[in-house]
Parts: C-alpha cells; structure tokens; sequence
C-alpha cells in the first residue's frame, strides 16, 4: 500500500486517525476497515470511510474519478431511493420489507455528512463552515443522533426500534427506543451523539425523522430538489429493470 493520498477517520466521531499520502499503517487493510483506538472518543469498533474516500489501496488517478462520479448528489439520491422505498413498504404494513431501505437510509446518512465534511476541508470548496452550522440546533443534532443510531442498528437491530404493526392498521410505524446499555461503548466510554439521540429520536417516529432529514440533506445538493427525485426513481427503475446487454 502507498502512493495514494487519503484519509481515515472514526466511524463515531470523525475524528482523523491517519492521513495520506504517507503509506497507511498496517491496521488499514485494502478495503478500508480497521480496529484502531480512537483517542478522541474512545470507540473501538470498526472504524471507516465515506463512499468518498473509497480509495485506500488504490493510485492518485483512480482517486480523482472517484470522487468525481461519488458527488453528494449521488450520495442524496441513494438517501431519497431508500426512504421512498421505506414510505413504500410502511405504507403497505410491511414491517419485514421496511428493514433493508432503513438500514440503507442510515449508512446514506452518514455517507452524506461525512462528504460534506470531507469537502470543507479541499482548496476548492466555497463553503467557509462545518456545513452543520448552517442549519438550526434541531436539525444538525437530528444529524448526529441519526449517526449514532446508525452505529447502534448497523450492529443490533432489535435494540433499538419498537413498532406497531397489525393487521387492521393501514399503516405501520417504527418508534426510536431508548439507546439503553447503548450509551456506553464497549470501553465503558459515552457514545458521541447520545445526548442528541435521546433529544431528538427517543420516542420518535422513525419514518417522521427520516422525513426531517431528507428536508436537510436536499438543499445540500448542487440540483434542485425535483432532480434528485427524478434521479433516485430513475435509479430505482434501472435496478428493478435492468437495460439488456
């Protein structure tokens, strides 16, 4: 590994645990994973990348397409395809079918902020801030708590969500459950964001805060808003039918 220029920052805070371009320490492996200790938050689990840093392992060129084809309009468009597909299967009393687009719909979350993130620290960006200062305390702790969630559920989903589902309801719905033994990490540390997450989603419906984050993600985007829509069904369509070869 080497000759690439890159970052690695904590899955739970963002806190950078190596940065390129010197050759990346042995506990990174090619496809971006690696248990290091963060000393920022004391996690231990699996730290990572966003899908704009994908890159580790591989030369400067491919890098730059990359990140060029992975913009964040592509990482909203993923974000809006799996809530529309979670509204769709919530909508139709499908608690079994509701699980594959919000475990989706998290990672787009977090895959999303840690572009932006990314971005504000290139030459070339126009933004002067962390793009989270821009947006009211509600939403950008909504930000957060959504993350630390994600941590949560990537690993137990049954820790975290509650729900009412019968056969006489039209509709469905996911509740937030208290983060519980969850507020610690495995190191006896306090999970960052759990204090936005009883704040903001404990209690709460999933598919409502789903909803608040796609009104704060669209205007991150370089397109209107009806584009990303048009762009996520597309995407949608290709998937479920597929042009021959």
């Amino acid at each position: 590994m080497g000759g690439f220029e890159d970052r690695f920052a904590c899955a739970d805070c963002g806190e950078v645990l190596w940065e390129g371009p010197d050759e990346a320490p042995a506990e990174i492996t090619a496809v971006g994973e690696a248990r290091l200790p963060c000393p920022k938050c004391g996690a231990t689990a699996r730290t990572g990348q966003s899908l704009a840093t994908v890159s580790v392992g591989m030369s400067d060129a491919v890098t730059a397409v990359a990140r060029h084809v992975v913009s964040v309009d592509h990482l909203v468009t993923g974000f809006v395809g799996a809530h529309n597909r979670f509204r769709i299967a919530a909508a139709g009393n499908r608690p079994g079918d509701t699980m594959y687009p919000l475990f989706e719909a998290l990672n787009w979350c977090v895959a999303v902020d840690a572009r932006l993130e990314e971005d504000l620290r290139l030459p070339t960006c126009s933004r002067k801030a962390d793009w989270r200062h821009g947006l009211v305390n509600r939403d950008r702790d909504l930000v957060v708590a959504l993350r630390a969630a994600r941590n949560v559920v990537h690993h137990g989903w049954e820790t975290l969500l509650e729900g009412t589902w019968t056969g006489n309801n039209p509709r469905g719905t996911w509740t937030w459950r208290p983060l519980g033994q969850h507020v610690l990490t495995s190191d006896g540390k306090v999970r960052h964001g759990s204090a936005e997450y009883a704040a903001e989603l404990q209690g709460e419906d999933v598919e409502q805060s789903l909803e608040q984050l796609r009104r704060i993600l669209l205007p991150q985007t370089s397109v209107t808003a009806s584009e990303i829509e048009r762009a996520a069904a597309a995407a949608q369509h290709n998937l479920l039918d597929p042009a021959p070869e």
